[in-house]
């Protein structure tokens, strides 16, 4: 996603900017500790696909995760961000991220600043041949279903390892 495009426009914490002027402080704990959420979303020419379902799926594993998202008009920002990255008519990829933010505490604290983030970029979906010839399943079998398995959540590196695994013994 993005492929370090310098005219790409992200949303970062209420903010319309570049790609290349983003960033988070280190100290977040999406990165420290993989504590955050995402979706990603296709974009089928402007249009968001099943945008509502997401949000609530979202939002609630964010309530379970005690991470108080700030009420936006996402439908108005996500518009947005697609113009100002010119993929309204394009099949495009919009993924939201959303962390705890920088906070210092053990746990699952409660926070009601979270780093909320969108982007969006060009989307090649597979081709109808790849849909019809299908693809190949390898079961992991070292692997477990991990208790956030429900979520969609940052710590992802389970996921990461089992496809790996996949390709290894492809």
């Amino acid at each position: 996603l993005m492929n370090n495009k310098d005219n790409t426009t992200v949303w970062l914490n209420g903010e319309f900017s570049l790609l290349s002027n983003a960033g988070i402080s280190p100290l977040d704990r999406g990165i420290q500790r993989g504590d955050g959420l995402f979706e990603t979303i296709r974009v089928q020419k402007g249009n968001v696909l099943f945008l509502d379902d997401h949000l609530k799926r979202l939002i609630r594993s964010a309530r379970i995760l005690r991470i108080n998202i700030p009420s936006y008009d996402w439908k108005s920002i996500i518009d947005e961000l697609i113009e100002q990255n010119a993929l309204a008519g394009s099949v495009a990829m919009l993924k939201i991220l959303i962390t705890r933010g920088v906070i210092d505490e053990p746990g699952l604290p409660e926070v009601n600043l979270p780093t909320v983030i969108i982007i969006c970029d060009k989307y090649s979906p597979p081709s109808q041949n790849q849909y019809e010839a299908g693809w190949k399943l390898h079961t992991f079998k070292t692997g477990y279903s991990p208790p956030l398995a429900m979520h969609k959540s940052l710590h992802y590196q389970f996921y990461m390892f089992a496809r790996q695994d996949a390709l290894d013994n492809n």
